[in-house]
């Protein structure tokens, strides 16, 4: 038997700043913004579960796999654009900073959390050298919790599904060749 798990925890800060220009008129007119409000926090925590094994149920070899996998990923909105001024194409301007300075990503709030979690069982069920069934099953959930700025969920959505899934494998031989990729390019 083989037990695979892990969990995943990622964080991630940066500070992003462009200038952004958006034109308001066919003549060239054009207004310049320091927008900041890309993507300034990421927070991603996935897990996964699994555990593999062969057993026998009589002269019945069943390999079985069955486990679980999901992740979170929080959604932080940053700052908003500044306007820095108006410009047109045929005179255009070098606007100064802001005068009080870049914004900061200091109001920071969690707007949305988006989860999935999935359950997965499969047993191949093998039933001689030649004949085999493979039985699948799969659960999955996904939701998501909107917030706002004061942290009050303000709504979301839920749902899950189940798919089932069954198969009858047949061998022409007995015996095989276990062949991969890799051993296939070596012969090239």
């Amino acid at each position: 038997w083989r037990l695979t798990a892990g969990i995943l925890n990622q964080h991630t800060d940066r500070n992003i700043s462009t200038q952004v220009n958006a034109l308001t008129s066919s003549a060239g007119s054009y207004t310049a913004s320091l927008a900041t409000g890309f993507a300034p926090r990421f927070v991603v925590l996935s897990d996964l579960g699994y555990v593999n094994g062969r057993f026998k149920t009589g002269p019945v070899l069943h390999d079985l796999a069955a486990g679980s996998s999901g992740y979170s990923d929080v959604n932080n909105p940053g700052a908003p654009s500044v306007l820095l001024g108006s410009a047109t194409i045929a005179n255009p301007v070098v606007f100064p900073l802001p005068a009080a300075g870049i914004p900061t990503h200091s109001s920071l709030f969690t707007s949305s959390v988006v989860h999935q979690q999935g359950l997965n069982v499969a047993d191949t069920v093998t039933l001689d050298a030649r004949w085999s069934v493979r039985l699948t099953l799969s659960q999955d959930w996904i939701w998501t919790d909107n917030y706002n700025s004061g942290s009050v969920r303000t709504g979301g959505y839920r749902t899950n599904g189940v798919s089932p899934l069954g198969s009858v494998l047949y061998k022409p031989a007995a015996r095989l060749p276990d062949t991969d990729l890799s051993e296939i390019e070596r012969r090239r």
